[in-house]
């Protein structure tokens, strides 16, 4: 069984797999493809998640938690980057 320590690294992982793709990014085309590689239906990182045994074997309740965790995240990157942009085109 997955221990909630377990899970909660899991997460933990993830998110800064994340923030170090995003810290890359230097172009609204880098971000573009960014997100695409997160939430792509057939071969993004969140799709490759939900195969993996060790998310598999958790409830459905705690991946369901997990996966609007990421996708949330996913999206603060990406509204953080328009508004970092935004102020940086603004100086």
């Amino acid at each position: 069984m997955v221990t909630l320590p377990d899970f909660w690294g899991l997460l933990q992982q993830y998110v800064a797999r994340l923030d170090e793709d995003a810290a890359r990014v230097q172009s609204d085309a880098q971000m573009n493809a960014l997100v695409t590689r997160w939430f792509d239906p057939k071969a993004g990182v969140l799709e490759k998640i939900k195969v993996e045994p060790f998310f598999a074997n958790t409830k459905p309740s705690a991946q369901r938690i997990f996966m609007d965790t990421m996708m949330n995240r996913v999206r603060q990157v990406e509204r953080d980057w328009q508004i970092w942009r935004s102020l940086y085109e603004s100086t």
